[in-house]
């Protein structure tokens, strides 16, 4: 399946622009046609290839773990589906899009709060029953809400279903994770992901996002693992921030902090409390699936003495709100040599988030409620409200320029509603007062409407004979209006009823491929690509052709425009544009521009 601009994917999705590539799908901005044309992000897999049936089995048995998912740091998918054996998601469309913009720009204000967001997708993930390890956090993969919140996203594809993945793709696609982004833990003989994997690839994100460089080149933790040392942020940044880096960038897995602990640490950061590295976490994380072969005594070496001390620690820690869950403050201290455990329990930390960014959050929510119900004026003012509350907190995150695009686009939605509110021509004196319909207009509308119901689904006969009810009552009524309208319409159905004929006698594919070879194409209508709009490579004109090559609307046409509302294509010879619909009916013909179609 090859994926084109324009192409209706899954007889729904109309395909706008590629969003990205990866080694193993394409992400889509496409638009619902169902659903009003709404939006959407579409995530094909192996679009090029599909999968086995027992690939398509295996996709859909692993995403039902991610779909009850629910985090605010986590880009949640809507829907999963399989189009020509190719597994789909559609996810909400982030118009910020994702973090790979801000890389050598991110301000040490953004990076903590994008570590903390980062973190607090993976400590949840890395809750889930079984485990569930992203194993490709970069860049790329994290975008931002319109709350400004960073939203991990490609989460629940497993080691099996990457496998499966790249066995179907043709490209040579090497490995789970992006090299660059892949710790040295995954370059060796016991490879499987652990949720400190995730770890090292935070840091490797952030240390990218701040200075514009990977901190091992593109082989990441090859390197590290041939005996690089942890390079030093280029920059001025402070020295907590380079130590929660340089922390997450250790070599060893079990020197790392897991999720959780990066949390509390950037929470501390963000209340203005000094961050105590000294203080490690109480548990130790093991790989997402035990093996016999596994060596994982490097993991877990030093951890069986905490046991005991672990299982006190539960019945005393104290517990605190903080983002979407619970944060533990009981923590575990190690001494040199570890020779002693001490069981250290934090006070209760004291809430100190700054209330404005709380205030910020509510009126960006309830700007958006506006926005989508169609208040654009109200939505307009609380997001003014929120402009005002960044500029008088002097905050330079990006959250001036973000609320400033969300003006802008109440804007355009304010002059869109206004001209679509602009009342009707008044009038002529003589023109004769509104009087109610006739009783015959009723009968006559319900007609009309299942023909246009029955042209719709291609059944052009019933068409046929319904518009022919409706012309009877338009000529017993005498509107001359309704019965050209009619009689348009009944010529429409037998234009398109009879020019399948042309390609009923049997054609061999050898022929079909010859007569084929004399176009270039350009895109298909969304009517199950039963035609197509095509340019004549002999004299460069323009015309459709159906699935045979043959000619259903002549190429006489000299110019051609397919990005027309509603679908609509229009081609262009010497009396003007012609516009057909998306069922190869004309609309309108001899039009000397199409700014009405546009």
């Amino acid at each position: 399946m090859n994926l084109q601009e324009d192409m209706l994917f899954d007889n729904r999705y109309r395909l706008v622009k590629v969003l990205g590539c990866g080694g193993f799908s394409e992400v889509w901005l496409v638009e619902d046609t169902k659903v009003g044309n709404k939006k959407m992000a579409l995530k094909v897999y192996a679009p090029g290839s599909g999968l086995d049936e027992d690939g398509v089995q295996l996709f859909s048995s692993e995403f039902e773990l991610v779909f009850d998912l629910n985090h605010t740091n986590l880009l949640r998918p809507s829907y999963f589906s399989v189009c020509e054996r190719s597994p789909y998601l559609l996810m909400p469309f982030s118009e910020l899009g994702s973090v790979s913009k801000y890389v050598g720009q991110m301000t040490e204000e953004d990076a903590w709060r994008f570590l903390h967001d980062v973190a607090a997708g993976l400590s949840y993930l890395h809750a889930q029953e079984p485990t569930i390890i992203h194993q490709d956090i970069k860049p790329d993969n994290v975008l931002q809400d319109h709350l400004g919140n960073y939203q991990i996203t490609d989460f629940g594809i497993s080691t099996k279903v990457r496998s499966t993945l790249r066995k179907s793709m043709s490209s040579n696609v090497k490995s789970a994770g992006t090299m660059a982004y892949m710790p040295p833990e995954r370059f060796g003989k016991d490879n499987l992901p652990i949720m400190a994997s995730d770890i090292w690839a935070v840091g490797a994100t952030v240390f990218e996002l701040l200075t514009g460089d990977m901190p091992f080149g593109e082989h990441g933790g090859l390197i590290q693992k041939s005996g690089a040392e942890i390079p030093t942020l280029r920059g001025q940044w402070s020295d907590e921030l380079q130590e929660v880096i340089a922390r997450c960038l250790q070599k060893e897995p079990w020197n790392r902090p897991v999720a959780k602990q990066l949390v509390e640490w950037t929470e501390s950061h963000m209340k203005g409390e000094k961050i105590s590295f000294d203080v490690l976490v109480e548990k130790q994380e093991e790989p997402a699936k035990p093996s016999s072969n596994v060596n994982t005594k490097k993991i877990i070496g030093g951890i069986a003495g905490l046991v005991a001390v672990l299982v006190l620690i539960f019945g005393v820690v104290w517990f605190f709100k903080s983002g979407d869950s619970d944060r533990t403050t009981a923590v575990v201290k190690h001494t040199e040599p570890r020779t002693e455990t001490k069981v250290v329990v934090a006070e209760p930390p004291v809430q100190q988030a700054l209330a404005w960014l709380d205030v910020y959050s509510q009126i960006l929510t309830d700007a958006l409620t506006a926005f989508q119900s169609g208040d654009f004026e109200k939505a307009k003012k609380e997001y003014q409200t929120a402009l005002d509350l960044v500029v008088r907190n002097q905050d330079n995150s990006g959250k001036e320029a973000a609320v400033k695009a969300f003006i802008a686009t109440c804007d355009q939605k304010i002059e869109e509603k206004a001209k679509a509110a602009e009342p009707a021509p008044a009038p002529a004196a003589t023109a004769t007062p509104a009087t109610p319909p006739p009783p015959w207009i009723a009968e006559y509308d319900r007609i009309v409407r299942g023909a246009q119901a029955a042209y719709a689904s291609k059944d052009y006969a019933k068409a046929k004979t319904e518009y022919t009810k409706a012309l009877n009552i338009a000529t017993q009524n005498n509107d001359q209006k309704k019965i050209s309208f009619v009689n348009q319409k009944i010529a429409d159905c037998n234009k398109v009823a009879e020019a399948p004929k042309a390609s009923e006698k049997p054609v061999s594919q050898e022929e079909v491929d010859k007569r084929l070879a004399a176009y270039n194409f350009v895109g298909n209508f969304a009517l199950g690509s039963s035609y197509m709009v095509v340019q004549r490579k002999s004299d460069n004109r323009w015309g459709i052709i159906d699935k045979q090559g043959n000619e259903v609307e002549p190429a006489t046409y000299n110019q051609v425009s397919v990005r027309l509302k509603n679908g609509y294509y229009a081609l262009k010879n010497d009396k003007g544009w012609v516009v057909f619909d998306t069922s190869l009916k004309k609309v309108a013909t001899g039009l000397s521009g199409l700014t009405e179609y546009q």
